[in-house]
């Protein structure tokens, strides 16, 4: 889902990081599109490109900032970072962000990897921390999240699952930056349920830095604004594309899983995929901030900040006409969606569509991902008689 921006991020600063590899990074690294709507009849797939700020070099332009803080493209990450990026970069501090994932960087962190159960999101952390090691970074910023904005009244609370908001303990413990590479690692606690709470533990953490009470308040500000914008940029336009696609009466595929399913390594380019066979592929983002009070009728504690949007997804989803259906993404080894996901295949059921789960590991297989794919929407046509002719296209190009 992402493409190769030659922007050159660190010249400016006057100095080259290394990749994984020891070699130089100079230019064209990867960005980071957090998330990408696909739809087959917009040029070069519609792609809906959200601004993270992944791309973009450090704002302090000629000099290097006095600190450069590295941070991990994992996990919550696909989530927070624009908060983080514009809240670094207007205290005066650096920001770096490790390269995107790739399996010769994922292997590189097997060997500290202390369990083969983990998810394999989980398991990229390794990599991401030792490449972060040959960028130049002076610091590690991998915060432990315990709770993300709750987003919806109805829902129980907005905990992040064990392993988001523990693995930079993890990480602490099987790596050791500090003393194995030499790098500071900073973990803070920072709690993004509740925004007091928030700022004092943001401004406890640069404040080291000789920051400004002043200038903190408005970079907390700004920050706040910067991941509200990333949000709407995400939801709007994906709206758009489900409006129209509903009253031309379009398959469109919501899929829904987590923020860092966005990792092209992780979802094994099911958005692509389903782009590629003529059907349009959103993000269960499109129906966030979208009031709910169905959660209360569940069977279901609604305590999972990620895995309740998956849920809020599906209740959205049956509502819908036929056209829309839901796909699931799925990490081996993830525990809250054991149970979410009997739930969410109830809610879909009784409303007669599909539940179908993709399970995602390291093993990369876009292959047999397309032959699923293409079997169920094949399907859905000869069941619903959706958009005759567009099925007929597709069956002719593939």
């Amino acid at each position: 889902m992402n493409d190769i921006c030659g922007i050159d991020v660190y010249g400016s600063w006057g100095f080259a990081p290394k990749d994984i590899r020891g070699v130089p990074i100079r230019r064209a690294l990867p960005c980071a599109n957090a998330h990408r709507a696909f739809s087959p009849r917009a040029k070069n797939h519609s792609k809906i490109e959200v601004d993270t700020g992944y791309e973009k070099g450090n704002n302090n332009a000629g000099k290097r900032p006095a600190t450069v803080i590295g941070i991990p493209r994992v996990l919550n990450m696909y989530e927070n970072f624009p908060f983080w990026k514009t809240l670094f970069e207007q205290c005066g501090l650096g920001v770096v962000l490790s390269p995107e994932s790739t399996m010769p960087l994922y292997q590189s962190g097997t060997g500290s990897v202390m369990s083969d159960n983990i998810c394999f999101p989980a398991k990229l952390a390794h990599g991401h921390i030792l490449a972060l090691a040959n960028m130049e970074v002076d610091r590690i910023f991998y915060p432990i999240v315990p709770k993300e904005e709750k987003e919806s009244a109805d829902t129980c609370n907005s905990y992040n699952c064990p392993v988001v908001s523990g693995y930079p303990e993890v990480i602490r413990s099987a790596i050791n930056p500090d003393e194995n590479l030499g790098i500071p690692f900073d973990k803070p606690v920072m709690n993004f349920g509740n925004k007091k709470t928030l700022e004092k533990q943001c401004w406890q953490y640069v404040s080291q830095f000789g920051v400004e009470k002043n200038c903190f308040g408005n970079a907390f500000k700004n920050a706040f604004a910067a991941k509200q914008d990333f949000l709407r940029k995400l939801i709007e336009p994906q709206r758009d594309i489900l409006d129209k696609a509903i009253k031309n009466n379009e398959l469109i595929f919501i899929v829904a899983g987590r923020p860092y399913h966005a990792d092209p390594l992780i979802h094994q380019k099911a958005g692509q995929i389903l782009s590629d066979l003529g059907v349009h592929a959103l993000t269960d983002d499109v129906f966030r901030q979208t009031e709910s009070k169905d959660f209360k009728h569940l069977n279901l504690v609604s305590q999972w900040s990620y895995p309740n949007r998956v849920v809020q997804a599906a209740l959205a989803v049956a509502k819908l006409p036929q056209c829309v259906q839901m796909i699931q993404i799925n990490s081996f080894g993830c525990g809250p969606d054991s149970f979410f996901m009997e739930e969410t295949g109830e809610i879909l059921k009784a409303a007669g569509k599909n539940h179908t789960v993709l399970r995602i590991d390291e093993i990369a297989s876009p292959g047999s991902v397309r032959l699923r794919l293409r079997s169920l929407i094949e399907s859905l046509r000869y069941e619903n008689n959706i958009e005759k002719n567009l099925f007929q296209s597709v069956g002719d190009k593939h």
